[in-house]
């Protein structure tokens, strides 16, 4: 973590990772693998107020509520190496509700207005 602004930086825990080949790597406020759970900082990476960690981890879960509003729900970013193992371990225990995709789609619109910026 940097002194200055107490940010992970990612791209060094590639690196240090690279060369020590742990088991675990634990980035965000809770995680697994390489797995970086950004629920409560999403909007401030939408914002490019805060770096993504989407590059540098292999799945990226969130929620959707806290970050645009709307109905309560998540999405998991997923590089194509582990999408089918996220997606396996979770159509066995997940039904997608119309509500919810409905409410994604207004939330997304409604934050891809310049008003959005400002609220």
């Amino acid at each position: 973590m940097s002194k200055e602004d107490h940010r992970i930086d990612m791209k060094e825990v590639a690196d240090v990772a690279r060369a020590s080949r742990p088991k675990v790597i634990v980035a965000g406020w809770s995680a697994i693998s390489l797995w970086v759970d950004m629920a409560h900082f999403a909007g401030l990476v939408a914002a490019d107020l805060h770096p993504s960690p989407v590059p540098y981890a292999d799945v990226v879960p969130s929620t959707v509520h806290k970050t645009l509003g709307g109905q309560r729900s998540g999405l998991i970013l997923a590089k194509q190496d582990f999408a089918e193992i996220v997606v396996g371990g979770l159509l066995g225990r997940f039904l997608l509700k119309l509500r919810v995709l409905t409410s994604w789609a207004v939330d997304c619109g409604s934050a891809s207005s310049p008003a959005w910026s400002v609220r």
